[in-house]
């Protein structure tokens, strides 16, 4: 039987990294696949009223310029897991990971594990543990099609398990409480960004 592991990227950092295990793909391949998926999607957006005052002020002074990775500390600052979880829940056959995502002043990582059971205590065989690299910026803020204040995040994944990498994906966030949600599927450009959050599942602060 062939099979593919998605992994997560932001929604491609915050949401996929891809493929390894029971194909025939190199474990390279696989590590490549997975880093760029986890990374892209798995990231929120934070309302105006989770800001810091002094976010809250920057945002409100010029919200179309970012904060970018230039030791700017941000509302996503931290470190934040989103636990067990299927990578197809329409699939019967599915993996599950968990993900620990890290911003710090304008850096990001992302670290994923993969399991073939629902409670994540059996290692996937043969799997990698994908790790990503890079840097995030926050954009607008806008109010999103729920109805929420969200925020726009920038990600470009510069390192995957190690080996140089390249990839941009834009997304929204909203954090409320300790809890960090994002847009769903990462976009591959600004114009297709998530004008939606997804309550499906969120990353807690650690």
């Amino acid at each position: 039987m062939n099979k593919t592991i998605n992994t997560l990227s932001i929604s491609s950092i915050l949401l996929a990294l891809s493929a390894c295990g029971s194909d025939n793909r190199s474990t390279d391949d696989s590590l490549a696949s997975s880093s760029s998926m986890y990374s892209n999607s798995s990231l929120a957006s934070t309302s105006s009223s989770s800001l810091t005052s002094a976010d809250s002020d920057s945002s409100a002074n010029n919200s179309s310029t970012p904060n970018n990775a230039n030791n700017i500390s941000t509302a996503l600052d931290g470190v934040w897991f989103k636990d067990c979880f299927a990578e197809d829940s329409s699939d019967p056959d599915t993996f599950y990971d968990t993900v620990e995502v890290t911003f710090d002043n304008g850096n990001v990582s992302t670290n994923i594990h993969v399991y073939t059971d629902s409670d994540c205590t059996n290692p996937m065989p043969l799997a990698p543990n994908p790790t990503a690299q890079g840097t995030f910026s926050i954009g607008a803020s806008f109010t999103s099609g729920d109805g929420i204040t969200v925020q726009e995040l920038d990600v470009h994944l510069t390192e995957a398990n190690g080996a140089p990498f390249d990839e941009y994906s834009y997304n929204i966030f909203y954090i409320d409480g300790d809890q960090l949600f994002t847009g769903g599927e990462d976009a591959e450009t600004p114009s297709e960004r998530p004008t939606m959050l997804d309550f499906t599942s969120a990353f807690i602060k650690q």
